[in-house]
């Protein structure tokens, strides 16, 4: 898990290890009714196919404004997370993601 980070640590992708174009999205801060400085402003979209292997990172977002993001990768993987590096645009800690979604063609 990102330290700091409480919830779920990564989501398994149905089916596993579909290759190609792929896409990551979530719904950040103002999207769930909060402030738009409670948007998700720094984090990274990560992968990887087995539990045993390192994270990958796919996507890199810094500078976050929107409620929403949609973030296409090319890629082979099982398991997705965001790794979040700067949780809003104030000093506000937590970071807020309704949702994650990942799915691919």
């Amino acid at each position: 898990m990102t330290p700091g980070v409480q919830g779920i640590e990564s989501l398994p992708v149905s089916p596993p290890n579909v290759a190609g174009e792929q896409n990551a999205a979530g719904t950040l801060g103002q999207a769930g009714s909060e402030s738009a400085s409670y948007n998700t402003r720094d984090f990274s979209i990560q992968v990887r196919s087995k539990t045993t292997d390192p994270w990958t990172t796919v996507a890199t977002v810094t500078g976050n404004t929107a409620g929403t993001t949609t973030h296409p990768v090319n890629t082979t993987a099982r398991y997705v997370r965001p790794a979040v590096t700067k949780p809003t645009r104030t000093t506000d800690p937590a970071a807020r993601i309704y949702e994650f979604e990942a799915w691919g063609r």
